[in-house]
């Protein structure tokens, strides 16, 4: 049984694919810029294993050149840059990481947002409102 190919579209720093390795015959994309769509094609006829960033572009013509696709992976809270209904239409689940940065984001806007007693702070912060219950928190005027 031959291993299974996976085309990676960025390096991924700090993550460990060690396992991915043991598996899967793996090549990852290693220019600074996302590979372009035509790569991206060209990958897709080869692969069983997408593993992809939001900046790409995986469109019905992708998913339908990729005849031995069995799932695309998306390292991103969306995938609005995927087509779902021709994935779904082909049997090649997707998936991505929601909620993945929920408690960075937070905790990087709070620890640079440092707030005092004497702090005039604006109501809103990058446009998330300090005063959702989500956040938990409240400011005093």
């Amino acid at each position: 049984m031959s291993r299974a190919k996976v085309f990676i579209t960025r390096r991924l720093p700090n993550i460990d694919l060690e396992q991915l390795h043991q598996i899967a015959k793996v090549e990852t994309w290693s220019g600074k810029q996302p590979p372009p769509y035509s790569i991206l094609l060209d990958k897709v006829k080869q692969i069983d294993g997408l593993l992809c960033l939001l900046t790409d572009a995986i469109d019905r013509k992708l998913i339908e050149t990729g005849t031995s696709l069995k799932v695309i992976s998306q390292m991103a809270v969306g995938y609005d840059n995927i087509n779902v209904a021709a994935a779904t239409a082909r049997g090649i689940p997707v998936g991505n990481t929601p909620g993945v940065l929920t408690e960075r984001i937070l905790d990087f806007r709070l620890k640079n947002f440092r707030l005092d007693a004497t702090s005039h702070a604006p109501k809103f912060i990058y446009g998330v409102n300090l005063k959702s219950p989500i956040c938990n928190l409240q400011l005093l005027d």
